[in-house]
């Protein structure tokens, strides 16, 4: 409840009290006879009426002030009225402290927002300071621009603070050039000019509700700040050729035929062409030749710019060096001057004044690169004979990430499986987005979390006009079966891209050259337990022993365990007359070949190429001495391939080498003489892993009974 003043309340007691005599006739407060004209007449020469004092949020919060209601506004320092209604409520000053300032600083006003040339003012506003402000009210001002004309600066009317300030004028209208616009400020009895400057803005669609800005001259132009939307010599500029950054040819330096920098063949002109990725669409390369904050434009964007813009023709069309007033205007704020080109061959000036081909930073194949192309009648990109190596000129447009709508990681579609402990090949996630602006993505690479290993890549590129999708290629090894999730944020969008993990069958392969792989059997022939885990050695996966050249197991491998189950002992009847040649061979698989369908026993150059192609570790407990019993040694090839130290069977009787768990010894296919042939050999030291073929010094080569590990045909 607001508190009345003791005057005020003695009005108010006053009136009441002689209320019902105000219904009747005059009432005089003090000495006297009341003026006639007067209802109520308060006299003295000694104080004044004190009406209420509000602050104005105080004012405005009065419920239904009547007509003719008046107060103090101490906030605006002003006698008050509301000369609207209780509903339509209208504050009226009635007098005011008049508003003055000591100083004020247009020098250093501050402005907000930007004044373009040809483009109507929007959100422009300048905030100008002063000091010694008074309290007092202002009128606010009016006030046209001069210099750079068609704007207006305008002052809404208020109070000075008490002190220090700042005035906000806001700017409307359209600069009429470039330059600089001066309002000359009059208020609260101090003067100063305000100057805003104007430029000029040189944009284009790409999309049909998306604007890029470009700059508004082409790479080399003679002159900067010339008109953009005119072509003259002055904003040709210079010409280059695809993915380089230096200037390949000058552009005319003045309007006459000395000037044109026309002349043909250019000495030393660079025939080859740059290699692909030079310029790039996905994000800016330290070839491009555009000032910071800007880039070659994609074929992309320069599409986006045909197809949603209004083309219109400047100037007169016609093939001269000294050509420069022919131009294509797309929308009302970007002009390109039909600059020509430069042949391929040798730098030769070609078709100034008659069209205009300009590079993009997108790749054509066979070294060629896409370009804008236009004439008199029409406007396009293409890449016929447009070598890399031509001289174009180059328009840069704003360096800006592209961007989407929206993104769906829930409408993705996976190629290929994913499966626990094996590396991931072949697999890759799409996510499909809208709203794409067309503008370049410079890719991502996200870890996964969940099922870790894995990491989705997605190579730079550029988002569609509109609906599209992003191919995530997949790579890695899942630690596990489950769902790997991968954080994805691209074009100011993020989802969560899910993708199943399986636990499968294991795989077993090894790179058998430096980038090819092949799989394996993941156990030995005549293992006693196939679904065992590979990668572990133990009795279950040992399996039995071979002779070369013969398709029957010659001895098994242990049953268990123990040393009862350890099937160490000689064999009767063991064969002691060597396979012939030709029992296996390399270049096919033969009948004898013990192997299941589909695989067959590797090649000599095979066991090489695993063991120079993949790092080779040590796996469990190697023994020194004769432990027939010892099943835990092995030795892995990368990380898909465990082979048990499985020893081998003696030639003579079969009996089981003192080896197992010491040394593994692995049939190839290939011959070594009428009797030998070679194997794959490796001891408890990973390096000491080699091919090798015996000798009838050393064995009785193919009577051996060996493990055999069969290769993928």
């Amino acid at each position: 409840m607001q508190k009345k003043s003791t005057t005020a309340s003695a009005i108010y007691i006053l009136m009441i009290s002689l209320l019902p005599s105000l219904l009747r006739s005059q009432v005089v407060v003090g000495a006297g006879t009341p003026d006639g004209s007067a209802l109520l007449e308060v006299q003295g020469s000694t104080g004044g009426t004190l009406f209420p004092r509000l602050t104005t949020a105080q004012r405005d919060g009065i419920s239904s002030p009547a007509t003719g209601l008046i107060l103090y506004n101490t906030s605006s320092k002003c006698l008050e009225v509301n000369v609207g209604t209780a509903t339509a409520v209208e504050w009226a000053r009635l007098n005011c402290l008049p508003g003055s300032i000591a100083a004020i600083n247009c020098a250093s006003a501050a402005v907000s927002g930007s004044l373009q040339v040809n483009q109507a003012a929007s959100g422009v506003s300048v905030s100008v300071p002063y000091t010694g402000g008074n309290g007092g009210v202002h009128d606010g001002q009016t006030v046209t621009s001069t210099g750079v004309t068609g704007l207006t600066a305008t002052l809404s009317a208020g109070n000075f603070a008490s002190g220090a300030g700042s005035l906000t004028y806001a700017i409307t209208g359209t600069p009429a050039s470039v330059g600089t616009a001066s309002f000359a400020l009059n208020i609260g009895g101090q003067t100063c000019t305000l100057n805003v400057n104007t430029s000029y803005v040189c944009r284009a669609r790409v999309t049909p509700t998306q604007y890029i800005n470009f700059l508004c001259y082409n790479l080399g132009a003679a002159n900067t700040s010339a008109d953009p939307f005119t072509p003259t010599w002055e904003i040709n500029g210079g010409y280059w050729q695809w993915g380089r950054s230096a200037q390949a040819a000058a552009g005319p330096t003045g309007p006459g035929s000395s000037e044109a920098n026309d002349a043909p063949p250019i000495s030393g002109w660079n025939t080859t062409y740059a290699a692909d990725g030079s310029w790039a669409d996905g994000s800016k390369t330290a070839n491009d030749p555009c000032p910071a904050g800007y880039r070659v434009p994609t074929k992309t964007q320069w599409d986006g710019v045909v197809a949603n813009n209004i083309i219109t023709n400047v100037g007169t069309f016609n093939s001269s060096a000294t050509n420069y007033e022919a131009g294509v205007k797309f929308g009302d704020q970007l002009m390109l001057p039909a600059a020509g080109n430069r042949g391929f061959g040798n730098g030769a000036l070609l078709g100034r004044g008659n069209g205009g081909n300009y590079y993009s930073s997108t790749e054509g194949g066979n070294g060629r690169a896409w370009n804008l192309n236009f004439s008199s009648s029409v406007a396009n990109t293409y890449t016929f004979n447009y070598y890399r190596t031509v001289g174009l000129p180059v328009r840069c447009i704003a360096d800006i990430p592209g961007s989407i709508g929206t993104l769906n990681c829930s409408g993705s579609t996976v190629t290929g499986t994913l499966v626990a402990g094996q590396a991931a090949s072949g697999v890759s996630a799409s996510v499909p987005y809208t709203g794409g602006d067309g503008g370049p993505q410079s890719g991502q690479t996200v870890a996964s979390t969940g099922v870790t290993g894995l990491i989705a890549t997605l190579s730079a590129g550029s988002f569609a006009s509109g609906a599209g999708s992003l191919t995530y290629a997949i790579s890695g090894t899942p630690a596990s079966a489950g769902t790997a999730s991968f954080a994805l944020n691209i074009g100011g969008q993020t989802c969560t891209l899910d993708v199943t993990v399986t636990s499968g069958q294991p795989v077993c392969r090894a790179k058998v050259n430096a980038t090819d792989y092949k799989n394996f059997l993941c156990y030995n022939l005549g293992a006693a337990n196939t679904s065992a885990d590979p990668f572990t050695p133990t009795w279950e996966i040992n399996g039995g022993y071979w002779q070369w050249g013969r398709s029957a197991e010659a001895a098994a491998g242990p049953t268990g365990p123990g040393a009862t189950e350890a099937n160490d002992a000689a064999i009767s009847g063991w064969n002691t007359t060597a396979a012939a040649n030709g029992s296996w061979t390399d270049g096919s698989k033969t009948t004898n070949d013990p192997c299941p369908a589909g695989y067959r026993v590797p090649t000599k150059a095979q066991w090489d190429g695993v063991i120079a192609n993949n790092t080779k570790t040590s796996v469990g407990t190697f023994s020194s001495t004769n432990t027939p019993t010892n099943y835990s040694a092995g030795i892995k090839f990368g990380d898909q391939l465990m082979l048990p130290a499985a020893g081998y069977r003696v030639y003579f009787n079969g009996i089981l080498s003192t080896t197992r768990g010491i040394s593994g010894y692995y049939w190839s296919s290939t011959e070594s003489g009428a009797s030998d042939a070679w194997l794959l050999f490796f001891d408890n030291i990973a390096t000491n892993t080699t091919t090798r073929s015996y000798t009838s010094g050393m064995s009785n080569n193919r009577n051996d009974g060996l493990p055999v590990r069969c290769i993928a045909e």
